[in-house]
C-alpha cells in the first residue's frame, strides 16, 4: 500500500488490523508504526493527518468464489488508485 504521510508519499506494508487500529511497516525499514482510525480519520502515533491507497498486484492470481463471481452492481467506494483520506468519498 501506499502511505501519503507528513507531505511525502512511501511504499509500507499492514502487519496487522483490529477495529480502528492498523500496525503498518515501512518498506525497506525496520520501524513499525500503529495508526489509529478517529472521526473518520486514520492519524499515526504523533496524532498526524495519515491517508493511504492500495497498488494493483498483477502477479497475484484473484481466486473468486463461485457465489461471488457475478455480484450485483454496487457504487465503488474508492477508485483503484483513490486515496483513502476517511473523508468518506
Amino acid at each position: 500500500m501506499i502511505i501519503k504521510y507528513k507531505g511525502s508519499l512511501r511504499e509500507a506494508q499492514i502487519l496487522a488490523r483490529s477495529g480502528d487500529r492498523m500496525r503498518i511497516a515501512w518498506k525497506g525499514g525496520d520501524d513499525a508504526m500503529e495508526l489509529r482510525l478517529a472521526n473518520g480519520t486514520w492519524l499515526s502515533e504523533e496524532q498526524e493527518r495519515v491517508s493511504f491507497g492500495f497498488l494493483d498486484a498483477p502477479e497475484i492470481p484473484l481466486v473468486v468464489p463461485e457465489n461471488l463471481a457475478n455480484p450485483p452492481p454496487t457504487e465503488p467506494l474508492l477508485s483503484r488508485h483513490a486515496v483513502a483520506d476517511g473523508s468518506g468519498g
